[in-house]
């Protein structure tokens, strides 16, 4: 092996990490799909045997910018430095670890199967191979299930069996997108538990999560919305320095000022910002679906279960405009029954879910929920669905709440977009032809 191979640049980025220098810097990071900035100037260091959380909620970027960390999307400015190399950087790959949102494994193959395929891609062979599976199945907990097929794990199962994929090579960081969703309370509590030895390994890991619940169990914080780090630290200093009492708190303080250093936009004066989120979403979305849309001539199927109660024309009035022309996302509507066995028979690829009186909870003020369900077997086509779905849903909000100032007579006042969307988004839900993710 030459000095070149991806053996000897591991020994010494491994190195000159544990000579003191940051495992991950990140300098005005910025992420844009058309119109939308998803990542927004953002600023980092992380050091080594940290666990460092993301925390925010759908949409705040966390997913975005841990796809520019590992180097499946490049940033649109700014610079992402990993062990030292900017990335993205070949000679860093040996040292990353991945574990995505949706499942990257196999269904159709056993887990030692699923693990040797990612031994393979990291150049493990022979006793070491063996070895490295041995060893990470004990550690999930999947030693006895190695030759089972994982089309018949359970959701958590799944994530334990993901979880060692991402580990089998011996990572200096782990990056997780999302690793608890769909998992049961004592497997959450295990995964972090887990996440504590590595760190006491060296492993520095990255982990995304909307759990606030979760936050004090990491070293430090980044606290995202809306594309932009809110604040970090450590979890105790961030509660101190808001002077709250629990993380929930916190975040919303923090949002606050965020809302209040942003120069304030209004309605009266023709706010460009707000009218290009209403009017310009298409583009928006086709953006979202370029990475799809672009590898394959398949019409994808968005189902809808639309509203049908009182003064719900507007609603679906709305609904229609932001939608993408139908010769690039078909859209069908059904009924809320018809859902689950449209998206595991295949015939459709996501469904959003708005209940009956939708409309009526809106005008009220009570807060509606919004369902969200995906069909799971191709993750890079969920993903980007899980985008068009949640991009969807929040444009839709800012233009309701945008109407609702009108309609007040409240044009005149200032509209912070970001704290008027009058709905509520639930986690999105995998669906796999038989069962659903949920752990």
């Amino acid at each position: 092996m030459t000095e070149t191979g991806p053996e000897i640049h591991g020994e010494r980025l491994a190195q000159r990490s544990a000579n003191g220098e940051p495992v991950v810097v990140v300098k005005q990071l910025v992420k844009e799909f058309g119109k939308l900035r998803a990542v927004d100037n953002l600023n980092m260091v992380i050091n080594t045997g940290e666990t460092y959380g993301l925390i925010g909620p759908n949409g705040s970027g966390k997913t975005t910018l841990i796809r520019m960390m590992v180097g499946l999307s490049r940033p649109t400015s700014g610079t992402i430095h990993i062990l030292g190399e900017k990335i993205p950087s070949h000679k860093v790959s040996p040292n990353l670890g991945y574990m995505p949102q949706l499942s990257a494994l196999y269904l159709d193959l056993t887990a030692a199967q699923n693990m040797r395929f990612f031994c393979k891609i990291y150049g493990l062979r022979g006793k070491e191979q063996g070895k490295r599976i041995r060893e990470m199945l004990e550690r999930v907990d999947l030693a006895d299930r190695a030759n089972d097929v994982v089309s018949k794990f359970s959701g958590g199962m799944k994530q334990r069996l993901s979880l060692a994929c991402a580990l089998v090579h011996g990572p200096r960081l782990l990056m997780l997108d999302e690793p608890t969703v769909g998992v049961d309370p004592e497997l959450r509590r295990t995964f972090w538990q887990y996440f504590a030895q590595l760190n006491s390994e060296g492993v520095t890991i990255i982990v995304s999560t909307h759990h606030l619940d979760e936050a004090s169990r990491c070293t430090r914080l980044g606290l995202m919305r809306l594309g932009e780090l809110l604040a970090q630290d450590v979890p105790q200093d961030l509660l101190r320095n808001s002077g709250k009492d629990n993380m929930e708190e916190a975040f919303l303080y923090y949002a606050s000022r965020q809302d209040e250093e942003v120069e304030e936009e209004t309605l009266e004066k023709g706010d460009r910002r707000t009218l290009a989120l209403i009017f310009l979403v298409p583009i928006f979305m086709m953006s979202l679906l370029f990475l799809v849309l672009t590898s394959t001539s398949t019409v994808h199927t968005l189902v809808l279960v639309r509203p049908t109660g009182a003064n719900s024309n507007q609603v679906n009035a709305l609904i229609d405009k932001l939608l993408p022309a139908q010769d690039k996302l078909k859209t069908i509507n059904i009924t809320a029954g018809q859902v689950d066995s449209t998206l595991k028979n295949g015939n459709a690829d996501a469904a959003i879910i708005f209940p009956p009186d939708f409309a009526q909870q809106v005008s009220t003020g009570q807060n509606p929920t919004v369902q969200i369900k995906l069909e799971g077997s191709d993750p890079t086509v969920a993903r980007a669905m899980s985008d068009v779905a949640n991009g969807l849903t929040h444009q839709l909000g800012v233009a309701l709440a945008a109407l609702s100032a009108q309609q007040h007579g409240q044009a005149g006042q200032t509209l912070t977009i970001s704290a008027t969307i009058p709905f509520t988004v639930s986690e999105p839900e995998y669906l796999y032809g038989g069962a659903d993710y949920t752990g």
